[in-house]
């Protein structure tokens, strides 16, 4: 995109001189020219760059639903059995760095305002197990960013609320509440 701008504005540049000449109004036309055409070209990258904020912040709450996920199955293995909900404190000794241990700190700018476990059987007896994250309001009310989460919804299996009895756990579309089943 960038080098096609540039041989764009060198041709334009060539045309401008072939015909003004070498007069001193060509040359004041190419500054001009040149100025215009770099002060464009910067003014379009920051507004592309504003943009993807958005897709940065959805990935990283989706890595750390993954991340979460993994350790939850590093706990399973080492222990024999899930975690419970009163021990979502020692995932942070499978991840690196620790997502737990910053969301229950006192800063108002963290991703996540809480981080669930929950666990859910059916009556066929099948047991689901969830982890999840509820989204920091001041940080992902941002309508944008939880589309960003949903568009890879049937990809990565989120849901916004997890099955309860025989109903199916519902697929994430919006909201604050975000889970990825354990499997």
């Amino acid at each position: 995109m960038l080098t096609n701008t540039f041989i764009t504005l060198a041709i334009f540049c060539v045309l401008i001189y072939f015909m003004f000449g070498a007069s001193r109004t060509a040359l004041w036309v190419l500054g001009w020219v040149i100025f215009a055409s770099m002060l464009f070209v910067l003014l379009n990258q920051m507004n592309h760059g504003s943009g993807n904020s958005t897709g940065a912040e959805a990935t990283k709450t989706i890595n750390d639903l993954r991340n979460l996920k993994k350790a939850a199955i590093l706990f399973q293995g080492e222990h024999g059995r899930p975690p419970l909900p009163r021990e979502i404190d020692s995932l942070d000794q499978y991840i690196d760095p620790p997502i737990v241990a910053r969301v229950f700190s006192d800063d108002p700018y963290r991703r996540y305002t809480n981080i669930m476990l929950s666990e859910l059987t059916d009556v066929s007896g099948y047991t689901r197990r969830y982890v999840g994250v509820e989204l920091n309001p001041e940080v992902y009310g941002n309508v944008n960013i939880q589309k960003k989460i949903a568009a890879r919804t049937d990809e990565l299996g989120l849901f916004q609320e997890t099955a309860s009895g025989n109903e199916p756990p519902v697929p994430y579309k919006s909201g604050l509440n975000v889970y990825m089943e354990i499997r």
